[in-house]
């Protein structure tokens, strides 16, 4: 356990680079990689596929901190959850045949997705626009 107590192993790397989720080990029952207990994060994935449902049939777009207040993340969770929480939102929609949910999610200062469509193989753009047309077509 890490001098903290947080259940967690930092490595070499991990100091050096300052990743806290670097070197991070499952020590308890419960936990993910990144320390954070799995219910918490469960609990906010699913809020947060429907957080951005709602926004996809509005034709919205959210801000990090928007999502972040809307399913009752703040502060470090917002800075250190969020990625993780989105990362799992996206997968969930990738195995539903979906258009990826988290493309709704912009950085209020830009207006800008995160960097994962920067460099992505899909169109940010393109992408809204069909989550637009798949959760306001009729079912």
């Amino acid at each position: 356990m890490s001098s903290a107590g947080h259940g967690r192993r930092r490595s070499a790397r991990t100091a050096a680079h300052g990743d806290p989720f670097e070197g991070s080990i499952t020590i308890y029952a419960g936990a993910t990689l990144a320390g954070m207990p799995s219910e918490q994060r469960e609990q906010w994935v699913r809020m947060a596929r429907a957080a951005l449902i709602i926004a996809a049939m509005r034709r919205s777009l959210l801000t990090y901190g928007e999502l972040g207040q809307a399913i009752g993340m703040a502060g470090v969770d917002l800075r250190n959850q969020m990625r993780h929480v989105l990362a799992r939102v996206a997968e969930e929609c990738t195995a539903a045949g979906e258009p990826s949910l988290p493309a709704l999610v912009v950085n209020a200062t830009t207006g800008q997705p995160g960097s994962g469509w920067i460099d992505g193989a899909v169109r940010w753009h393109a992408e809204v626009q069909k989550l637009f047309r798949h959760w306001n077509s009729p079912r």
